[in-house]
């Protein structure tokens, strides 16, 4: 089951982008530029596989966080937000989409 999902972490990726320049104004850039738009695409398939990460075999006592480049791919998110003046909220809703739409795209 985590290889099958592990293969469908970019299309997710690619609708959790979409859905984010869809319905949340600070994110409408990323229907237009195109790098904008793969670099976030990079970042939430990081923080997709990172979750899965902790799925992975083994004890779960030894998964309890993701690994270091998804927790740093999160740091990099908050730290790209603050540079640009947007309040946490704006992150945070992104966040909401993303979990929603990663989640009804993997759940299938």
């Amino acid at each position: 089951m985590v290889a099958a999902l592990h293969a469908a972490l970019p299309a997710a990726a690619r609708r959790t982008v979409a859905a984010l320049g869809a319905e949340l104004p600070a994110y409408d850039r990323a229907t237009q530029d195109t790098e904008f738009s793969a670099n976030l695409e990079r970042a939430v398939e990081m923080a997709l596989a990172g979750f899965l990460g902790v799925t992975g075999e083994g004890p779960l006592t030894n998964r309890t966080m993701p690994s270091a480049p998804a927790v740093d791919a999160a740091y990099q998110l908050g730290r790209g937000e603050a540079r640009t003046g947007r309040p946490i909220e704006v992150l945070l809703a992104a966040y909401r989409i993303g979990a929603r739409v990663a989640w009804q795209d993997l759940s299938r």
